[in-house]
């Protein structure tokens, strides 16, 4: 697990850039994926990374279609994963350390992240 990576998931284009920039201004390495099947493939073509942000709600294939998908893999079903929507819906029944609605505080996201990663290089 590559434990300074994070992959995120997102199709609104200003969201993506705007957790780009302030995971990459944290010291973090940015993966970026516009939906779903984008998300899956970025997974499948390396390391995992050490958590996952994921957009709920999303064309092609949706974050609780993902879950399912990543779960089901043994290399990827460990990797933790926090939810953002700004719908009223959760992330189903799949497991996510944390759930975040739109708009969220960026500096609340960022904690959560940093925190996962160093708990990943104990």
């Amino acid at each position: 697990m590559e434990s300074r990576r994070i992959l995120v998931i997102e199709d609104d284009a200003a969201v993506r850039e705007a957790l780009a920039d302030a995971i990459a201004e944290a010291g973090l390495v940015v993966d970026v994926a516009v939906d779903g099947i984008d998300g899956l493939q970025r997974l499948r073509a390396g390391d995992p990374p050490a958590v996952i942000l994921l957009d709920l709600r999303m064309p092609r294939l949706g974050g609780p279609e993902f879950l399912r998908a990543l779960r089901a893999d043994e290399r990827f079903e460990h990797v933790p994963v926090i939810s953002m929507t700004a719908g009223v819906d959760g992330p189903d029944r799949e497991p996510v350390v944390a759930h975040l609605r739109k708009p969220f505080d960026l500096d609340d996201l960022l904690g959560i992240v940093l925190s996962l990663c160093e708990a990943e290089e104990v």
